[in-house]
């Protein structure tokens, strides 16, 4: 006789955080192990929006980690140079808003 097999998935739902998602669905989201996630947030190349009661993030993590693997695959760059990658394009972003800020006025 085949063995039943049940999966419990819970998804956190608290409304001061919606949208939020927790490390094992970001890590399935990803299509990473939730260790190299953990090691994207010791190297500060993620952050997560909170740590109660566990860390949680935002979907446009998803979209820093595609960003983190694509400069490692299409350029070869490590996770440092990612990361001063990232930062700068970050930089770069924000400083495009103030100018269009600026000259909207």
């Amino acid at each position: 006789m085949k063995k039943k097999h049940y999966e419990l998935i819970i998804h956190y739902n608290d409304p001061g955080f919606p949208g939020l998602l927790r490390l094992s669905e970001l890590a399935r989201v990803a299509g990473l192990h939730p260790d190299l996630i953990n090691r994207f947030v010791d190297l500060g190349l993620i952050e997560p929006a909170t740590q109660r009661p566990e860390p949680l993030f935002t979907d446009e993590t998803i979209q820093r980690i595609g960003r983190i693997l694509r400069l490692r695959r299409d350029m070869g760059v490590n996770l440092a140079s990612a990361g001063i990658i990232l930062d700068l394009l970050d930089q770069i972003e924000k400083l495009r808003k103030e100018l269009d800020t600026l000259r909207g006025m």
